[in-house]
């Protein structure tokens, strides 16, 4: 990849993980109560598709709010280790590629994970929030996520023309 599209890239990934984390600590600076309050409304038009029935909307809600926040933190998070991934594999590329794959993986984990940490010590100074490890532990697997799913992509992308090379 030349030079300047692979400057491109780098700008457009970095830009794409910069906004996602701004949107995170968005997330994360809402009170207990309005985040609370988003993610039943949420998981209620959910619920609402299948039933019409109150008693069990709220019971639904109740059951599938807490499931819900749980997804949403993975799926940003995932989001997150896409963009990470991306950001990196525009680096190293001076390495063999499985020498080069590996370091952007580690690196794009370390950031995903550096951010969830500062991400739930922010939170703990929210009020009605809390900072919890169980949700850096979820976050970082929703980054690994990400992360191992760019690499996959660039791993067939990468033995697909390893392929397109050979023949020529």
């Amino acid at each position: 990849m030349n030079s300047k599209k692979n400057l491109v890239l780098r700008v457009i990934f970095t830009i794409l993980f910069l906004a996602t984390c701004v949107r995170i600590f968005y997330f994360s600076a809402q009170n207990g109560d309005s985040s609370g309050s988003l993610s039943r409304k949420v998981m209620r038009d959910v619920a609402q598709v299948f039933t019409d029935d109150e008693t069990r909307i709220n019971q639904a809600v109740e059951t599938g709010e807490p499931i819900l926040r749980k997804i949403a933190h993975f799926s940003v998070y995932t989001l997150l280790g896409i963009f990470a991934m991306g950001m990196m594999s525009t680096y190293f590329k001076n390495l063999d590629f499985d020498k080069a794959i590996n370091k952007q993986i580690v690196i794009s984990i370390l950031l995903g994970a550096l951010y969830a940490t500062s991400d739930e010590i922010h939170q703990a100074f929210v009020p009605n929030r809390s900072g919890r490890v169980i949700d850096v532990v979820l976050d970082t697997i929703g980054v690994a996520n990400g992360t191992l799913l760019v690499a996959i992509v660039l791993a067939i992308l990468q033995k697909h023309y390893k392929k397109i090379k050979i023949k020529k």
